[in-house]
């Protein structure tokens, strides 16, 4: 991991539970923009009293907070960059809704890209050029021109500012919008388009904006909180504009209230758009109509520039399906939800955010997990949604909200960032804090999951990730320069192919069978198990258990397969001390899986390493003699059974009772104490009829695999003459020893408890 090189403050963020009240439209007036209820708050270091809003908004929680300080780490892949300050971290909502993106990244020629940000303790804007190393090379200012900033859009051919203006008089002469063309120079051009009215009291209310272009117009679309209606209140709704790129007219408009049919949603809290071929598509998170996140397309060809197909605000074609319902009253701002992403796939729209689970406890409920919804473009309505994570309610880990990066027609990514569980006296929360985490997880052009879920020590923030020079890429600022992170690539299937093959050809001793070989890359390729997962599938099957490798060999094949090398003296000896203090082989598997050397030669294949397999209590066991190629060593519990046989009851084994007894140790049926006793105890030695003495011979052999030293043959005979020791008691006491326990350790035989 590695450091900024400027100071970092680790902030706190707290996202509430659902609030019932709405305070937009149908039962509420709007508030004031101050008294918009938070859901986040950032601290620097030491002990704050905040006061919170509750599950319901008149119930407030007051939590003291710790905010640790010192330096941040901000993970693996950054560079840091040399621009303006500023901060932008995390990808959240603000409250219930979403609110403008403020920073973007854009390609240029040559590898260079621009940063350009709306920096807004300065109500400027600034434009930074980087070269491809990530080096400042130039920077401009850019001039917010209404009073509110809206968003940018890079186009193919000139870049595009929305900025808004509040309308408190509800003065149709009055400028609501304006849209600003710049050329790919950065030089302002004089034309702009602008709408007046609007049915705009305030823009940019509640929600966010977001542009699309086609060869001739730009779609924008937004929100603005309306003009006070009937009932006395001013409610909020989304907004869609058209603009003729040539001379920056304003083509079409909805800015009134309709239904849903006519792609109006109220409330609409967060707003996105994309291009499919001649159809627009729309994205919106509504609260009450309709109460879902909606996905949508107008009936018109998108460069006509118009979205009404007549005079009237009736004549318009809207086709949508509303995926993501939330429980709760219509209209109650809080949906416990977020809209993250939306993107066209080859024959699927594809949207994605996070949610509560929305069920009965929906007004408690605070773990939030990161959903991914695919639309069928023939028919909206014919849709799957599943969740790229699962944390149960009230789990250690939630998620922020996701990003959706479209790579090509074929490829695509979420990225999502972890928040920890903070418990405070009147429940919990989930907070960023200690070493900050993204995971992501691509995806192929339908929709469907490449590899598995993948992780990145990284932070997001409200840019949008974008591809510069084939790398996913972004930038996090936290009252810092920028700091920028680029995304490891997806899955190779060629590379994923190459691994499963060494893994069969290390392992197995062969070359891969064609339907096992494409069941294991399926399973990597599609994420169904990490490479822990499938290498611990080839090492604990049947066919490589039936080797019956010796500790050494094992050690030595795991060395061949994990760290594609040959084992070096100390490391070697390492291993063997722990096999022979009773690691099992499935620890000493995963302490291989959890090394930097495996992590990197997954690395070098294009795969995660995966979280670590579940070890048994006790592990698997070898049952003859190992077959590696000229290994002498002993055969496996096989010998532990046959030494039995040959020191308690003085003859050969029968093969019957021999396979018996491995069966027993192999399955962990029986302990090695239990082995010991049951050859000791049984009717055949019984029927010797020895001696204190001749007993104790056989206890030396059979438990320490030697003749008994005078000194302890003394203690142990004094014990059981003179001291009340039974015999079973002197046969407890030698299975005790660190001698038996070796003996065990050397066969990966569990000694097991008294008797």
């Amino acid at each position: 991991m590695k450091k900024n090189r400027m100071k970092k403050i680790v902030s706190c963020m707290l996202s509430l539970s659902l609030a019932g009240a709405a305070f937009f439209g149908d039962a509420a007036v709007a508030r004031a923009e101050e008294d918009v209820p938070q859901a986040e708050g950032e601290w620097t270091p030491g002990d704050y009293e905040e006061t919170l809003g509750g599950p319901l908004e008149e119930d407030p929680v007051s939590v003291t907070v710790t905010a640790p300080g010192g330096d941040f780490e901000i993970g693996d892949g950054f560079v840091a960059g040399a621009g303006a300050t500023s901060t932008n971290r995390y990808y959240e909502y603000s409250g219930y809704y979403a609110e403008p993106v403020k920073s973007y990244l854009v390609p240029a020629s040559d590898g260079d890209f621009y940063r350009v940000e709306y920096l807004e303790d300065q109500n400027s804007i600034v434009v930074e050029t980087y070269d491809k190393q990530f080096s400042l090379i130039g920077s401009r200012s850019i001039d917010v021109e209404l009073e509110y900033f809206g968003g940018f859009y890079a186009g193919s051919d000139a870049y595009y500012f929305l900025f808004g203006a509040s309308n408190t008089e509800e003065d149709d002469a009055k400028e609501v919008y304006r849209v600003v063309k710049y050329n790919t120079s950065w030089v302002r051009q004089s034309k702009v388009a602008s709408v007046y009215g609007g049915n705009t009291y305030m823009p940019f209310r509640a929600g966010s904006a977001d542009m699309v272009e086609t060869a001739n117009y730009l779609y924008v679309r937004t929100c603005h909180q309306m003009y006070k209606s009937k009932d006395g209140s001013r409610h909020q709704a989304n907004v869609q504009l058209v603009i003729k790129k040539s001379d920056m007219t304003v083509s079409d408009s909805a800015c009134e209230v309709t239904n849903v049919k006519y792609g109006y949603v109220s409330h609409s809290f967060n707003q996105m758009i994309a291009l499919d071929g001649d159809r627009i598509i729309t994205a919106d998170h509504g609260d009450a109509y309709p109460r879902a996140m909606v996905v949508g397309y107008y009936g018109t060809s998108a460069d006509k520039g118009k979205i009404h197909t007549g005079s009237t605000k009736w004549d318009l074609s809207f086709t949508y399906s509303s995926n993501i319902a939330f429980k709760g009253e219509t209209g109650a701002n809080a949906t416990g939800a977020m809209l993250g992403g939306l993107e066209v796939g080859k024959a699927k729209y594809i949207s994605v955010g996070n949610s509560i689970w929305q069920n009965d406890n929906y007004k408690t409920n605070q773990t939030h997990n990161v959903w991914l919804c695919i639309n069928d473009k023939g028919s909206l309505t014919s849709k799957a949604i599943s969740y790229l994570t699962n944390y149960e309610e009230g789990a250690a880990k939630s998620v922020s909200n996701a990003h959706l990066v479209k790579i090509s027609d074929d490829s695509m990514v979420v990225l999502w960032q972890e928040k920890n569980r903070y418990d405070y006296s009147g429940g919990y929360t989930y907070i960023y804090s200690g070493t900050p985490v993204v995971k992501f997880q691509y995806l192929d052009g339908g929709g469907n999951p490449v590899g598995g879920v993948r992780s990145m020590e990284a932070n997001l923030s409200d840019c949008q990730p974008v591809v510069i020079g084939g790398k996913v890429t972004w930038y996090v600022t936290n009252n810092s320069e920028p700091v920028f992170y680029t995304l490891p690539d997806p899955p190779d299937e060629s590379m994923i192919r190459a691994y499963v093959t060494r893994l069969y050809q290390v392992y197995l001793d062969r070359e891969p069978d064609a339907a096992g070989m494409e069941d294991w890359v399926n399973r990597l390729m599609t994420g169904a198990e990490s490479a822990t997962q499938v290498t611990a599938g080839f090492v604990f099957s049947d066919e490589f258990k039936s080797k019956n490798y010796c500790n050494d060999h094992y050690i030595y094949m795991l060395y061949r397969g994990m760290f594609d090398r040959e084992p070096d003296d100390a490391g070697f000896a390492d291993w063997q001390n722990r096999m022979l203090n009773g690691s099992s082989r499935e620890a000493i598997f995963m302490g291989f899986a959890g090394s930097e050397e495996f992590k990197n030669l997954c690395s070098e294949y294009g795969m995660e390493i995966g979280d670590p397999i579940d070890t048994p209590q006790y592990g698997t066991i070898p049952s003859s003699h190992c077959q590696y190629p000229g290994c002498t060593q002993d055969a496996g519990v096989a010998e532990f059974v046959e030494r039995m046989y040959v020191y308690a009851l003085e003859r050969e084994s029968e093969p019957k009772g021999k396979e018996d007894w491995i069966g027993r140790l192999v399955s962990h049926e029986s302990t090695g104490r239990q082995v010991v006793f049951g050859f000791l105890y049984s009717d055949e030695f019984n029927g010797k009829g020895y001696d204190d003495e001749r007993y104790l011979l056989h206890l030396y052999k059979t438990i320490f695999g030697r003749e008994p030293d005078e000194e302890g043959r003394q203690h142990w005979l004094n014990k059981l003459q003179n001291e009340g020791y039974t015999r079973m008691d002197v046969l407890n006491s030698f299975a005790d020893s660190e001698e038996f326990l070796k003996l065990c350790n050397r066969y990966g035989i569990p000694v097991g408890d008294r008797i």
